[in-house]
């Protein structure tokens, strides 16, 4: 297993700090398991698996995300 550097820690942290931001404004729609996933994955040098895990994290928050004016049933 690898060693996180100090850099990429810096990079995680600043990362975090914008997703933060843009999840409590809902400007960008930044913090969607896709985009986070693959950007952290950018970030710690291993991309495919970021896209991998952002895929499937994706697939499992879309039916928790109202289509239009429908709301999901409660479990």
């Amino acid at each position: 297993m690898h060693e996180i550097t100090l850099l990429q820690g810096l990079s995680l942290a600043a990362l975090v700090f914008v997703l933060g931001i843009d999840f409590w404004l809902e400007a960008l729609f930044l913090f969607r398991p896709i985009i986070v996933c693959t950007l952290t994955g950018a970030i710690l040098g291993d991309i495919q698996t970021g896209l991998i895990t952002g895929g499937l994290t994706e697939l499992a928050f879309a039916g928790l995300t109202p289509a239009g004016g429908v709301q999901p049933p409660n479990p």
